[in-house]
């Protein structure tokens, strides 16, 4: 067996070549799990949305219905209740809408682990060529 004091340049070369080969594989596969958990995690919420959207829609127009005829009964035209209500739950579903998309910034779907192990990476490479 050769010493490490014995290797030439050129086995040192190819060795340090192998193992950048390697570290580099190894980070590939790290991003790529670390993508397909957070996809899954993505479509899980975002089936869960969609359950509990299809599940809210009736409940949620009964008592638009029951506010607005309450509204008619303290007074408010019957077009004017219905149209005031409406506007109320329409602002409400685009500001839940806003904040539901703002939680699908690239920044949040970033692969986080993976970034700060190349970082990890490129300061021991940096340390290990001085």
């Amino acid at each position: 067996m050769i010493t490490p004091e014995a290797r030439s340049i050129p086995d040192l070369l190819d060795n340090a070549l192998q193992q950048a080969s390697a570290l580099v594989s190894n980070e590939i596969a790290l991003a790529r799990a670390e993508m397909s958990e957070k996809v899954a995690h993505v479509g899980r919420g975002a089936a869960m949305i969609a359950v509990g959207a299809l599940l809210a829609t009736p409940a949620i127009v009964v008592i638009l219905m029951a506010i607005a005829s309450l509204m008619v009964d303290r007074g408010f035209a019957p077009w004017s209740a219905n149209l005031l209500t409406g506007l109320v739950a329409l602002a409400l579903g685009a500001l839940v809408i806003w904040a539901g998309a703002s939680r699908f910034t690239a920044r949040e779907l970033m692969p986080r682990a993976t970034m700060d192990e190349i970082r990890r990476d490129r300061v021991a490479v940096k340390e290990m060529v001085r």
